[in-house]
């Protein structure tokens, strides 16, 4: 059950391909399936696909749609890696900020899924806004860019709103995983290339206490399995910076060689916050977009009048010939009179 399926019955009730004694003939050779209307669509589909013209709705619509969410996949993986060798950057004279990436790696992804898991719970709204902010819904202006016969093609096909709303939520969490992986590759690649001096500096007033029990909260589902990747006090209290001036304090420049140990917090907080639970919002997304597929189809123009001819026996009348004959008689005062 997928977007393919659903571009297939849509464009065969669109053809009418076979007539309504062929519809029953088809019930009756499929009575196993007789109390379950989504199988009895999906072999009827199956059936009569090879009617439809060359090449498919749904081969042309879906390519186009990944040629899009390609390009847009592409463009996000690439800013995710300027994104993260940007706040990664080091100069030599100033050590890099860990909370900048924590941002960017942690508290944004967890903000653009709780968005998604809000427009999910109201994914049956039309002008659901928290949909229209996701990156996936500019996809259609991508549509202005394409030849103009592929814009026809795409803009004829009459999509569910429940569905289309859910084939965005998808599209973006592709965007947003991708993103991260760009972040992700772009860490390493600069811990690996780069002797980087990590630190963390806020205006506001936090304690490294403090600062150390949002961290060891934070690194709970990995903090037993890799202990190692949870800063400790001791490391939490000797990368603390204070721009004071242009120096590093003594302090900061004793513990250096300590200071890198940062990248392992920051790599597993990546992997969990902005790449495993992306996963998870695909996966949900996924099936999400499946059961629509299942609640769509139902909805197009014809459906319910196929099951109809499917399930109904067909009841048709005709004259008989002594019937015919006894109605060219006429009665006329009790008499009998042979027209």
């Amino acid at each position: 059950m997928n977007l393919k399926f659903y571009l297939n019955f849509y464009a065969l009730l669109e053809l009418h391909p076979v007539t309504r004694e062929e519809n029953r003939a088809f019930g009756l050779a499929h009575v196993l399936i007789k109390n379950k209307p989504l199988e009895q669509l999906i072999t009827w589909t199956d059936t009569y696909k090879s009617k439809l013209k060359e090449p498919r709705l749904s081969e042309t619509f879906i390519s186009y749609l990944y040629g899009i969410t390609f390009t847009l996949v592409v463009m996000a993986f690439v800013l995710g890696l300027l994104s993260g060798v940007g706040l990664l950057s080091y100069s030599g004279h100033e050590p890099v900020n860990v909370i900048y990436f924590m941002a960017v790696a942690g508290f944004l992804p967890l903000l653009t899924m709780t968005l998604a898991l809000f427009s999910m719970l109201r994914i049956g709204n039309i002008r659901n806004v928290l949909v229209h902010l996701s990156p996936a819904f500019w996809m259609e202006k991508i549509l202005g860019f394409l030849p103009h016969s592929m814009q026809e093609n795409m803009k004829a096909v009459k999509i569910n709103p429940l569905l289309a709303n859910w084939i965005i939520i998808k599209r973006s969490q592709v965007i947003a995983l991708f993103f991260s992986f760009g972040l992700l590759l772009a860490l390493i690649a600069v811990v690996v290339t780069k002797d980087i001096a990590f630190s963390w500096s806020t205006t506001l007033h936090i304690t490294p206490e403090a600062f150390h029990r949002f961290l060891y909260t934070s690194a709970l589902p990995w903090r037993d399995l890799f202990p190692s990747a949870v800063p400790s006090l001791e490391l939490i209290e000797q990368s603390q910076y204070f721009r004071l001036g242009d120096k590093l304090s003594e302090e900061m420049i004793k513990h250096a060689s300590k200071l890198g140990e940062w990248w392992k917090y920051l790599t597993f907080a990546t992997l969990f916050y902005a790449i495993g639970l992306r996963l998870l919002m695909l996966l949900l997304s996924s099936f999400g977009v499946k059961h629509a597929v299942k609640q769509s189809c139902f909805t197009l123009p014809g459906a319910i009048k196929l099951l109809k001819e499917i399930n109904e026996p067909i009841i048709s009348t005709h004259a008989d010939k002594t019937e015919v004959v006894f109605h060219e008689e006429c009665y006329l005062y009790g008499q009998t009179i042979q027209m």
